[in-house]
């Protein structure tokens, strides 16, 4: 069996999603985006997953892959098994460390650890690179 990378994929997950945290920290808005990341990718929603991720990493992604963001999702998602997407969607964050406007996010599950970064854009927290450290 094909082990599930962690890898936000070249696969262009882009833009945001408003979790403007009315009173929550800035930890807790990084948790709900990474959680709503990983959601939308195993969904296959690539309007959504594009909305989730950095103009930068968007047109690097585009550069790097040929294909818009919200394509990159779509044949990504479409590869996915079922066990591969229910564990995309209940992956543990284990650690959050915030820096001023960046923050990183290691993500594990069953068989992998990967650490993924994120920047705040406004008042959003944004996907950062679309290739995990």
């Amino acid at each position: 069996m094909r082990a599930l990378r962690l890898v936000v994929l070249p696969v262009a997950l882009v833009g945001a999603i408003v979790i403007a945290g009315c009173g929550e920290s800035d930890e807790d808005q990084v948790r709900t985006q990474v959680d709503t990341i990983y959601d939308t990718f195993a969904e296959g929603d690539g309007e959504a997953a594009c909305r989730l991720v950095t103009e930068e990493a968007k047109t690097q992604s585009q550069e790097d892959q040929g294909v818009t963001c919200e394509e990159g999702v779509a044949d990504q998602a479409r590869d996915l098994t079922p066990d591969q997407k229910r564990r995309l969607s209940n992956l543990e964050i284990s650690e959050v460390k915030i820096d001023g406007d960046n923050a990183t996010v290691t993500v594990k599950s069953d068989e992998d650890q990967q650490v993924i970064k994120l920047k705040k854009d406004g008042d959003e927290w944004k996907l950062a690179s679309l290739i995990p450290d």
